[in-house]
């Protein structure tokens, strides 16, 4: 069922396999909606606490962080039928990778430890496999990374490998785009 899911997705142009792989094995193992519910609240609250850790960094202050963090679920919204955070569960999935792979950027920058930056790119590839959402994630990186080394050449060569998986990730899903059948999406 998977594989045929992903190969559906990959004829309309979308190349999002970890979704599918993801989901499918969580409802095989758990099917119950009340623990779908948990797991994605739990992704949410992941969320929040990563961001809160870019947005420290970023900003140099801990009480700025925790008050946007706290305005946040403001914006949520929960309903009975047709719960949108329920509904796309994925954007909160790929937005957790994003997030990790983000923190393991900024360790790399505090650190210089080859093994942060090996993660952040093997994170950023997950979120790259999980929803189209990454592809805008090399302009956060390279943001991150001039606001610590105040370097333009030094910021693009520390996104160069994330670019490159993009590209390949665009060739990837041109080679099996079926032009008879493509997604309304991807246009």
């Amino acid at each position: 069922k998977i594989s045929s899911e992903i190969a559906y997705w990959l004829s309309l142009g979308r190349f999002n396999p970890l979704n599918w792989i993801l989901w499918f094995t969580y409802f095989y193992l758990f099917p119950y909606l009340i623990l779908f519910k948990i797991i994605v609240f739990l992704i949410i609250y992941l969320n929040l606490v990563f961001f809160k850790k870019i947005l420290q960094y970023i900003t140099q202050s801990k009480s700025f962080a925790y008050c946007i963090i706290f305005l946040v679920p403001i914006l949520f919204q929960f309903r009975y039928w047709h719960d949108p955070i329920l509904a796309f569960a994925s954007i909160p999935l790929a937005s957790l990778f994003l997030f990790v792979s983000i923190n393991f950027l900024i360790k790399y920058l505090e650190t210089k430890s080859k093994s942060y930056y090996i993660l952040f790119n093997l994170i950023f590839v997950f979120s790259l496999l999980g929803y189209e959402i990454s592809y805008i994630s090399p302009i956060f990186f390279f943001t991150i990374a001039y606001l610590d080394n105040k370097s333009f050449k030094k910021s693009l060569v520390l996104i160069f490998l994330p670019l490159i998986f993009i590209i390949f990730h665009f060739i990837f899903k041109l080679n099996f785009l079926s032009p008879s059948n493509i997604y309304p999406g991807t246009v």
